[in-house]
């Protein structure tokens, strides 16, 4: 495995996540990635539709060569949906230090 070491910022929103990760399938190619860790649930969430534009992680899904890990962070009710659909691997609930 080699891991991406570029920096990839998205600024928390969705729509930036989709588009980077549009960039990186394209880049790349979708074979050549095994996991996807997204520093928040909405990035996570772009990250998704711009693998669902390529035929991964779709509902139902069940082939492994299909399916690409992703997690995200925050355990948002969206997240959690996602998790439930199966194309979100996990979330990371985080408590809020005092």
């Amino acid at each position: 495995m080699n891991p991406l070491t570029e920096t990839q910022v998205a600024d928390w929103v969705a729509a930036k996540a989709q588009e980077m990760m549009q960039a990186q399938l394209a880049a790349l190619g979708p074979e050549k990635i095994e996991c996807i860790f997204c520093n928040n649930d909405d990035m996570a969430i772009g990250v998704i539709a711009a693998l669902n534009d390529v035929g991964y992680n779709l509902d139902g899904e069940t082939d492994p060569s299909k399916i690409i890990t992703v997690i995200g962070v925050d355990a948002t009710d969206t997240g959690l949906e996602y998790i439930k659909s199966g194309k979100l691997a996990a979330t990371v609930k985080q408590e809020r230090a005092l």
